[in-house]
């Protein structure tokens, strides 16, 4: 069985937190907690409960893999993951999962090849798959052959190393567990 591995270093490009602006997010897991480390959990709060937290896309970029078909929820069993892989500039390469069903094809509209900037919708926050509550995994990663990048498809996990993403509009470009922060774009 393969493992990412972590690269300690920071990522080459900067992004923006993956919700629309405005929306207030709680970090639950940053890059030294979440486990496996390296990626962070991150979870919508506020309003009445029942809204549809959209995310967006934290850089330029170009849709790899889409999949958002999965319907099962498990926290301990083996449930495939609904998610969305962008590669970008330098080689990186971000996830998105956890996607609401049908939230990426349909409500978005997206396919693999499209095209996007940062801020695009990508689709809505949900816990589809080994998830354990509401949330979005976002990871960024460089993968050793951008050819055949992910080593298992139903999950969507990088064959290669994670890298700690970058963020602007954030103290220090680091985000950590406990974290409450807005998420708004880059800017120019």
């Amino acid at each position: 069985m393969r493992c990412v591995r972590v690269r300690r270093g920071a990522s080459a490009l900067t992004y923006r937190l993956p919700y629309a602006d405005g929306t207030d997010i709680e970090v639950t897991a940053d890059a030294d907690t979440h486990e496996p480390p390296g990626a962070y959990d991150l979870r919508a709060f506020g309003g009445l409960g029942l809204r549809k937290y959209r995310i967006v896309a934290a850089q330029a970029g170009v849709v790899r893999y889409i999949v958002d078909d999965g319907t099962k929820v498990c926290c301990d069993g083996d449930c495939a993951n609904n998610y969305v892989w962008i590669e970008h500039a330098r080689g990186e390469w971000s996830k998105y999962s956890h996607m609401a069903t049908g939230s990426v094809t349909d409500d978005a509209g997206l396919a693999v090849g499209d095209e996007v900037e940062a801020g695009t919708f990508l689709g809505f926050e949900s816990d589809i798959g080994r998830a354990c509550g509401v949330h979005l995994h976002f990871e960024v990663g460089v993968p050793d052959d951008p050819a055949a990048p992910l080593y298992d498809e139903a999950g969507g996990f990088l064959d290669g190393a994670r890298v700690v993403p970058r963020f602007c509009g954030v103290e220090g470009e680091v985000l950590y567990e406990g974290d409450e922060v807005e998420a708004e774009g880059c800017g120019a």
